[in-house]
């Protein structure tokens, strides 16, 4: 599981590869975002505006997609 330098989250991570689906979609700041489990296993997505394949590459390969922190925007990220 992934965790923010910056704030320590460790939950919900989102991806700067997917663009957001409307400028007013609030704090999201990626059409594809993460969250993980507290044992660390990824346990849902939810797509605003990632193509299928990429919401299944996102899946299989969560680290090479989730590059930013769902909280605090960091991308500053350590993943194990």
């Amino acid at each position: 599981m992934p965790r923010c330098v910056n704030c320590g989250n460790n939950e919900a991570f989102v991806s700067s590869s997917v663009p957001v689906a409307s400028p007013t979609t609030g704090r999201y700041f990626s059409g594809l975002v993460a969250n993980f489990s507290g044992e660390g296993n990824l346990i849902n997505l939810e797509n605003t505006n990632a193509s299928w394949d990429q919401v299944q590459s996102a899946w299989q390969r969560p680290e090479y997609y989730f590059d930013r922190c769902y909280h605090c925007g960091s991308q500053r990220l350590i993943w194990p």
